[in-house]
């Protein structure tokens, strides 16, 4: 059985795109205090986009080095 979340989190995001995936984030819960702002660098399970950028990755991946795994795949 496959762990989708897993897989999101295998593909990563081009740095120019991070900008894209900011989060804030209070130390401690204090929303009293000013968050700090960071960048997912890989995709989340949740994301609108994450499905369709895994699934790209996965057949790019694929195509990419299908000559390289190609003579050891099993006959079918």
């Amino acid at each position: 059985m496959a762990d989708i979340e897993k897989m999101f989190y295998q593909v990563q995001v081009p740095a120019e795109q991070r900008k894209y995936l900011r989060f804030l984030w209070w130390e401690n819960n204090d929303i009293s205090k000013e968050p700090s702002v960071h960048e997912l660098c890989v995709h989340l399970q949740g994301g609108v986009s994450s499905p369709g950028c895994s699934n790209y990755a996965l057949k790019k991946t694929s195509i990419d080095y299908e000559e390289e795994f190609a003579a050891s795949a099993p006959n079918s």
